[in-house]
């Protein structure tokens, strides 16, 4: 993650919302689909502690609670409210993730490349679809619209990926106007280096 906040240009931070924190948060959120919020947070904070990856800053905690040697839940639980979550969510910003997929993806080839491999060949599988958006004249002017239906024309992407299919694995992926071809997008995101600059 530190090498994906470098080529993004990003802080990982140190309080319990930091930016690494939020994929791993994400990642159990995944996995831990019947858990409530508070479940999935605490659940996280306890494997990145376990796993040596976060520290809580303790001090802040003691001075709010000072919990009994008794107490079930244990002592100076990290609590972070849902609200928190979403905001930080909403500040992390998008050329992270992009990069945090570019470099696992490369990461995955390197370590397992025969996961990736078929007959000898790097097997790709392309995919594209079209996301329906906000009826923001903004979104509308930028992607572009649907054709009539219905509700009217509505603004639309189109997004289109490059994923490894044996292993169900994302390589490389591109949002962009509706109007762009499959092809033509596929063909760019082909040709990027691992270096590139995301369109």
């Amino acid at each position: 993650m530190m090498e994906a906040a470098q080529a993004a240009g990003v802080k990982l931070g140190k309080n319990a919302l930091n930016q690494a924190n939020l994929v791993w948060l994400g990642i159990v959120a995944a996995l831990q689909e019947t858990k409530n919020f508070a479940n999935v947070l605490e659940l996280a904070f306890k494997l990145l502690e376990d796993a040596d990856l976060w520290k809580p800053d303790r001090r802040s905690s003691k001075r709010k609670r000072q919990a009994s040697k008794y107490d079930p839940n244990g002592r100076n639980r990290t609590t972070v409210s849902e609200e928190a979550f979403v905001q930080a969510r909403q500040r992390m910003p998008m050329d992270f993730w992009l990069w945090l997929i570019l470099l696992l993806a490369e990461r995955f080839q390197s370590q397992h490349p025969d996961a990736v491999q078929w007959k000898g060949f790097r097997l790709l599988a392309l995919d594209g679809t079209e996301i329906a958006l906000w009826r923001w004249k903004t979104l509308a002017a930028a992607f572009g619209t649907s054709r009539n239906g219905r509700q009217g024309r509505c603004p639309q992407a189109r997004m289109v990926m490059l994923a490894f299919p044996q292993c169900r694995l994302p390589w490389r992926y591109e949002l962009t106007p509706r109007s762009c071809h499959e092809q033509t997008i596929a063909m760019r995101c082909w040709n990027m280096s691992s270096r590139a600059t995301w369109c």
